[in-house]
C-alpha cells in the first residue's frame, strides 16, 4: 500500500512525500531486512571513499620538499585558482581574493584528469586543493593566500601595484 501526505512546516511551506507501508507482518519484515542491508553495502563503500576524498583533496597528501622564495612581480596580475567543485577551502580562497577584487581564472580539477595533471606538475606534486599561481608563480595553497593578506601583498595586488611575492619552489 502506498501513503501520501501533506504537511505545513513550521515557516509555513507545504511539503509532500509517499511512503511504501507494508500490509502484513512478513511484508514489513522482508521491507527492513533489505533496506538495511543495502544502507550498510552503502555506507561500507561510501565512507572509505568520502574519507579518502577528504584527506587528499581537502588536507592534501604529503608532497615533495618545497622551499618559499621572495620574487618581485607586478601588473598585469594573472591569478589561478585550481579547484574542486563543492570544496569549502576553496570557496574560502576564492572569496579573499575577491575581497581584494582581484581576478581569477578556474581550474576545476574534478572534471578533467588533465588538468588535475596540469596543476600537480606546476605544484611540484603539492596535491590537495585549492591551488593557487600568481604571474605564473606557484604561490600554495590557501594557508600561503592568508599569508599574502596578512603582509599586505593582496592588496597591493588588487591596486596593480608591484609587490614581493612568496612563491613555493623546489628545494635544492
Amino acid at each position: 500500500m502506498i501513503s501520501q501526505w501533506i504537511s505545513t512546516e513550521s515557516d509555513g511551506r507545504e511539503t509532500w512525500g509517499q511512503a511504501y507501508l507494508p500490509t502484513n507482518a512478513n511484508q514489513l519484515e522482508s521491507k527492513l531486512d533489505s533496506g538495511k542491508s543495502e544502507r550498510m553495502r552503502i555506507r561500507s563503500i561510501a565512507l572509505p571513499i568520502l574519507a579518502s576524498f577528504l584527506t587528499a583533496f581537502a588536507y592534501g597528501e604529503p608532497g615533495p620538499q618545497l622551499v618559499t622564495e621572495e620574487v618581485s612581480t607586478k601588473a598585469p596580475y594573472n591569478v589561478e585558482v585550481y579547484s574542486y567543485l563543492f570544496c569549502s577551502v576553496c570557496k574560502q580562497a576564492k572569496g579573499i581574493l575577491a575581497s581584494h577584487k582581484i581576478k581569477y581564472d578556474t581550474h576545476h580539477i574534478i572534471f578533467s584528469g588533465s588538468t588535475e595533471a596540469e596543476m600537480l606538475k606546476r605544484s611540484f606534486g603539492e596535491e590537495g586543493a585549492p591551488r593557487v599561481f600568481i604571474n605564473n608563480h606557484y604561490v600554495g595553497s590557501l594557508a600561503a593566500l592568508q599569508e599574502l593578506e596578512k603582509k599586505g601583498v593582496l592588496e597591493a595586488i588588487g591596486k596593480g601595484e608591484a609587490t614581493q611575492l612568496t612563491v613555493r619552489k623546489p628545494a635544492g
